[in-house]
C-alpha cells in the first residue's frame, strides 16, 4: 500500500496572509480575495515534487472550509499545475468554524480516519501551525513544519 504525503495549506504552501485579517470579521472579503494567493516558492516545489510521484499518495488537509472546494481545487490545479483529483482534498464542514471546533485534534481525526488508523501509511505531514504539529508529533507522525 502507498504511503500518505499530507500538505497543509494556508500558511504552509499558501502565502494567505494578505487577507487573513478579514477572516474573522468578514468571510465574504477573506473569501473574495483568495485568488491573490500566492505559492511560497520552496513550498511549492518541494509539493509538485511529490504531486508528481507515483509511488506516494499526495493529499491536502486544510481547515479550510467546504464553501471553498471550488476555489481552492482552482488554485491547486492552476498555481501547483496539477490536474488534482478532488476526492484527495479534504476540508472542514461550513457549520465548523474556528470557535466551534478544535481544529488540530480535527485535523488529527481526519487523518487518521483517512489511513484508517495506521499511522504507519503517513509518510510525512507539512503543517505550519505549532499547537497541530505538537499533537500529530505527540501519537508519532513525522511533521515537517517550515
Amino acid at each position: 500500500m502507498k504511503k500518505i504525503v499530507v500538505f497543509d495549506l494556508d500558511g504552509t504552501v499558501v502565502d494567505n496572509g494578505h487577507r487573513y485579517i478579514y477572516h474573522f470579521v468578514d468571510m465574504r472579503k477573506y473569501l473574495s480575495l483568495a485568488d491573490k494567493d500566492e505559492t511560497f516558492e520552496a513550498m511549492g516545489q518541494i509539493c509538485k515534487w511529490y504531486l508528481n510521484r507515483t509511488d506516494v499518495i499526495t493529499v491536502f488537509l486544510t481547515a479550510r472550509m467546504e464553501i471553498e472546494r471550488k476555489s481552492t481545487l482552482a488554485y491547486i490545479r492552476r498555481d501547483l499545475k496539477h490536474d488534482f483529483p478532488d476526492n484527495r482534498l479534504y476540508m472542514k464542514p461550513n457549520n465548523l468554524t474556528e470557535e466551534k471546533m478544535d481544529t488540530p485534534r480535527w485535523k488529527l481525526q481526519t487523518l487518521l480516519k483517512l489511513v484508517k488508523g495506521d499511522k504507519n501509511r503517513i509518510m510525512c505531514v507539512f503543517e505550519d501551525r505549532s499547537d497541530i504539529v505538537d499533537l500529530m508529533r505527540s501519537v508519532g507522525i513525522v511533521v515537517i513544519q517550515p
